[in-house]
């Protein structure tokens, strides 16, 4: 893997570490470990205070701009949704999702 790949492989990394509710620190189980040397020999996989700082900052960096271009590049405009709640703490709390003009909602 080049160097260039490795940010696109560290963002699809942590998206299949949340889409799957794995704990960060399943990349230091040994299992996991032998998997993926297994698949990709000499592949260096980022441990879980990379994934829980570094990773998932850029990741998030990325998907907000991502969101915010997406928005802007909508000619018809997007709409706001607003909703409103109370934790159990009672805390006021608002909800906002923007939805483009097709239908696709940017959270």
């Amino acid at each position: 893997m080049s160097t260039n790949d490795v940010p696109r492989f560290e963002q699809l990394f942590l998206r299949m570490t949340v889409s799957n509710g794995l704990p960060f620190s399943f990349v230091e189980n040994e299992e996991t470990k032998a998997l993926f040397e297994f698949i990709a020999p000499g592949l260096i996989l980022p441990n879980r205070k990379a994934i829980g700082g570094r990773i998932l900052k850029n990741t998030a960096k990325s998907l907000q701009e991502n969101i915010i271009k997406t928005a802007e590049n909508d000619k018809n405009g997007v709409t706001a949704t607003f909703d409103g709640w109370t934790n159990v703490k009672m805390e006021q709390l608002w909800g906002i999702v923007f939805i483009t003009s097709k239908g696709q909602p940017l959270v």
